[in-house]
């Protein structure tokens, strides 16, 4: 009697943890629900955003919206997500996403499944998808093959990438290196699909199909894989140099701008008083897969390379986000306004509804690089790194190589991200 009672306390105890635990993944949206929430961001997006028609009229935003609301029964967490995904996708802007939140302190102690990962990235071309590297050199043969199926799924499914990410403006190059870039496609692979220890693969060759089992990579090898790096004459976070003597030519790869107010103005001076010494007469700044970051240390490069001194302009339009960010959002904005109303020396002027800040960029009497600049770039580069790209294009002057970026001619949105929270879904939109 005693021992049933335990077994019964034991699976009751057990199925109530699961619940608590994985309760949260079953959640269901009503139509009411979807349709609160969705009322609150397309108030929030129209009187905030400050480029929600920029790409799509008022009437194409509205249809789009109209279409969610329309949606009859439930949906589950995961289809909910994906149809706000898909909706902020249609902006063009793409700084403006749902994200996942942050993990809690107290999660990131208990134990993790080990995630398995493709062993390899998909290269798209028009529409056909072929292996790219493999993460791992014991499985190299396998490189640049033509990919019918991954476990049985058709790689179509893989081109909603581009769907649920957003493109920036009319440029399609971003959602291309989305599904071009191993860590994103393993993300959306992973929420689609899985991934066990094992990956099938179906190949195209000479009109015959071949299957071929090969093992997942674990994290472990894609960290050490990320440890055979070049050898780098100078080294900051995110940022590299070496020099080639046998071509002479400065390499700078710069994978993202994350500004550190001591390091980074140490590592381009170490960079190009380099240059300077060495009398080095080509420079290559590769901005590929950069997705932006620190207008300051766009603005810091900027100093070394621009002919004269030159400004860039801030446009700050009136909106009513205040309305709809959360509470760490607000105190950002209050910090980030207090600070370039009153403490900021820049030159600014109001204009119609907006307020104008005057960025100069002075050029660098010391170590300022006047020969020939070479810049690439590709659909994945977007935001600071797009716009540090097409400033040295125009004032360097550079030759730029690559496929187009994201942003534009007119300029990027950026600086700030607000995050607003739904009233029903708890996701953070930015």
């Amino acid at each position: 009697m005693k021992t049933n009672l335990v077994k019964f306390l034991l699976v009751f105890l057990f199925s109530f943890f699961n619940l608590l635990v994985f309760g949260q993944h079953e959640k269901s949206f009503s139509e009411s629900e979807r349709r609160v929430d969705l009322d609150f961001l397309q108030e929030a997006l129209y009187s905030s955003h400050q480029s929600i028609f920029r790409y799509r009229s008022k009437s194409e935003m509205d249809s789009f919206f109209k279409q969610l609301k329309s949606k009859k029964g439930s949906l589950s967490q995961k289809e909910f997500f994906y149809d706000l995904k898909r909706l902020l996708g249609k902006i063009g802007c793409i700084h403006t996403s749902l994200q996942y939140p942050k993990i809690k302190k107290k999660d990131k102690k208990k134990p993790i499944k080990e995630r398995f990962y493709l062993p390899y990235g998909i290269y798209k071309d028009g529409n056909q998808y072929w292996t790219k590297k493999s993460r791992s050199d014991t499985i190299s043969q396998y490189g640049w093959m033509r990919i019918l199926t991954i476990d049985g799924n058709l790689l179509d499914t893989i081109g909603e990438m581009e769907e649920i990410w957003p493109n920036d403006g009319y440029s399609k190059a971003f959602g291309q290196e989305l599904i071009n870039h191993f860590e994103n496609l393993n993300f959306f692979y992973q929420e689609k699909y899985g991934v066990d220890s094992l990956v099938n693969y179906v190949f195209l060759q000479d009109r015959d199909t071949i299957s071929i089992t090969i093992p997942a990579i674990r994290k472990k090898d894609i960290l050490s894989s990320k440890k055979q790096k070049i050898n780098w004459l100078y080294a900051q976070k995110e940022h590299e140099f070496r020099y080639d003597s046998i071509h002479d030519l400065g390499i700078l790869k710069i994978s993202s701008f994350s500004y550190n107010l001591i390091k980074t103005p140490i590592f381009y001076h170490k960079v190009f008083k380099f240059l300077r010494k060495n009398d080095v007469k080509h420079l290559v700044i590769d901005l590929r897969n950069n997705g932006g970051g620190s207008m300051g240390d766009a603005h810091l490069i900027l100093s070394y390379l621009v002919d004269r001194k030159s400004e860039y302009f801030l446009q700050k339009k009136k909106n009513d986000i205040w309305k709809y960010a959360n509470l760490k959002s607000k105190f950002s904005l209050f910090s980030i306004g207090l600070k370039r109303d009153i403490f900021s020396l820049k030159r600014r002027y109001r204009r119609d509804d907006s307020k104008i800040y005057v960025n100069k960029i002075r050029r660098k009497k010391k170590f300022h690089y006047d020969e020939n600049i070479y810049v690439f770039v590709n659909g994945y580069t977007a935001s600071a790194a797009s716009f540090t790209g097409s400033y040295i294009k125009e004032k360097g002057p550079a030759l730029v190589f690559g496929s187009e970026t994201g942003g534009g001619a007119k300029g990027n949105n950026g600086l700030t991200y607000p995050k607003i929270e739904l009233p029903n879904f708890d996701k953070l939109m930015r």
